[in-house]
């Protein structure tokens, strides 16, 4: 997938990958992004559900969000590849550890862990099971 363009982005090195798709750090205009791809098989049992499903809930949460600990939602599409249909949503591309690894790399005391989890769940957005994923958190450290 890398050095592939999607849309107007240009796809410039694969992240990581989740459940549910990966993640690829992608070059519009000169500006950096993260995109993030859902997996073919994961599209097709989501949108079997109709329009409640897991793909545009989370995407428009990420509309939703404003908030310095959640990247900030770009843009989003849908592209053909090989006769499969894949959904993407562009996000900001945030340099650094994730989360994940951050909580696997130090031993955080109670207080520390519900001082970072109050900072991502602020009440200045709703929280919904799609935006508690770590590619989409910025690290705190």
């Amino acid at each position: 997938m890398a050095y592939k363009q999607i849309g107007n982005y240009n796809i410039i090195e694969f992240i990581g990958k989740g459940t549910f798709g990966s993640v690829y750090k992608c070059e519009k205009d000169g500006i950096f992004y993260a995109m993030k791809i859902f997996a073919a098989d994961f599209v097709y049992s989501e949108f079997l559900k109709g329009n409640d499903n897991r793909i545009t809930r989370e995407i428009e949460a990420l509309k939703a969000v404003t908030s310095e600990f959640v990247a900030k939602y770009i843009d989003d599409g849908s592209f053909d590849d090989n006769n499969w249909k894949y959904y993407y949503v562009i996000m900001d591309f945030i340099d650094g550890t994730d989360l994940e690894e951050i909580m696997k790399s130090k031993a955080f005391s109670i207080d520390e862990s519900i001082k970072i989890f109050k900072s991502i769940l602020s009440p200045s957005f709703a929280v919904t099971e799609q935006i508690i994923q770590k590619s989409q958190f910025r690290a705190i450290s």
